[in-house]
């Protein structure tokens, strides 16, 4: 019975020599993930340095860039406006032509047309004249 306790004590030594390995494994792995884990960890504290370090001045341009937006659609605004008050004048202009050239079409259409009756009937009594002149 002895040596069955000795058996029995050498596989408790065994599985708890066993788990002191598996533990010691298990903290390298820690260790290691730890120290991985702090090297993303500085990484990152230096990206954020270096990103707050760079990003005012970018801030900076696009606030500038922003506001030449701004005045360069202010300035295009204000000559769209200009150019749709010069296309009223010149619509208003249009339309006093063709009143204008109504009221002269119908001042001068009547008269024009009876001197062109008198014309034509002048032409053809003269035509009528020389056919009976040459009759004869």
């Amino acid at each position: 019975m002895e040596t069955l306790l000795y058996a029995i004590a050498a596989i408790v030594l065994l599985a708890l020599l066993t788990l002191i390995i598996v533990a010691i494994r298990l903290v390298r792995r820690v260790e290691t993930i730890a120290e991985r884990s702090n090297l993303v960890l500085q990484q990152s504290q230096d990206l954020l340095s270096s990103l707050a370090g760079r990003l005012p001045p970018v801030l900076d341009g696009i606030e500038k860039l922003s506001d030449q937006a701004t005045k360069t659609l202010d300035n295009a605004d204000r000559q769209l406006s200009v150019l749709g008050d010069a296309l009223d004048e010149f619509r208003q202009v249009a339309r006093r032509i063709n009143w204008l050239e109504q009221r002269l079409q119908e001042k001068i259409e009547g008269p024009l047309m009876d001197a062109a009756k008198v014309v034509a009937g002048v032409s053809k009594a003269v035509k009528t004249f020389a056919d009976v002149f040459n009759r004869r």
